[in-house]
C-alpha cells in the first residue's frame, strides 16, 4: 500500500511540473504573439521605456524607411545596450545605414557647402560600421558600406597660411629650467 502511495505522489508531482512548464510556455508564446502582432503593424507601435527591444526595433527600423533618421536613431540608442550580440550588430548596422544616408543626402543637396555636416555624418557611418565588423567580419554588406563612408568623406580642408611676416619669437616668456619655457 505505501509503494502506491508514493507511486501516486511521484505522479502527481511529474503531473504538476508539466502543468507548470506548459503554463510557462503558454505565457512565452502569447508574449511572442504579441510581439510580432505589433511587428507586423509598426505604424501603430507606441514605444515605452519598458517596451522590448524587438518592438523597439521594428519600430525604428520602419520610422528610418519613412525617413524620420533623428527619431529613428534616437531609438536605436535606446535599445543599443538592451539587446543580445546578434541583435546589437543589427542595431549597429542599420544606424550606420542612417548615418550613411544622411551624409549622402547632404552631399547630394549640397555639395562643399555641407562640408562639417557630411564629414560628421560619415565618421558616425564609419564608426558604426566598424563595430559591425569587430562583431563579424565576414558581414559584407558592412563593409561595402564602410568603404562608401571612407569615400563620400571629403578631404581635410586646407590650413590656411598665416600671413604674419614679423620675427617669430615666444609669445610666453621663456624661464631657465622649465622645457619649453613657462606662461
Amino acid at each position: 500500500m505505501k509503494s502506491w502511495k508514493t507511486i501516486d505522489a511521484v505522479v502527481l508531482a511529474i503531473l504538476l511540473g508539466l502543468i507548470a512548464a506548459i503554463i510557462a510556455e503558454g505565457s512565452q508564446l502569447y508574449r511572442i504573439r504579441q510581439i510580432n502582432l505589433a511587428i507586423a503593424r509598426p505604424e501603430a507601435i507606441v514605444v515605452e521605456d519598458d517596451s522590448p527591444p524587438e518592438i523597439v526595433f521594428a519600430k525604428a527600423w520602419h520610422l528610418g524607411h519613412r525617413g524620420e533618421f533623428q527619431e529613428a536613431l534616437r531609438l536605436y540608442n535606446g535599445i543599443e545596450h538592451r539587446v543580445t550580440r546578434g541583435e546589437y550588430e543589427k542595431v549597429k548596422y542599420n544606424m550606420g545605414q542612417l548615418y550613411l544616408s544622411e551624409a549622402a543626402r547632404y552631399w547630394n543637396e549640397q555639395g562643399v557647402w555641407a562640408y562639417s555636416e557630411v564629414l560628421t555624418w560619415s565618421a558616425l557611418a564609419q564608426k558604426a560600421f566598424h563595430d559591425v565588423l569587430v562583431l563579424n567580419p565576414s558581414n559584407w554588406d558592412a563593409r561595402f558600406n564602410l568603404e562608401f563612408a571612407l569615400r563620400i568623406s571629403p578631404p581635410p580642408r586646407a590650413q590656411e597660411k598665416a600671413d604674419w611676416t614679423g620675427r617669430r619669437s615666444s609669445v610666453h616668456s621663456i624661464y631657465p629650467g622649465i622645457p619649453g619655457g613657462g606662461p
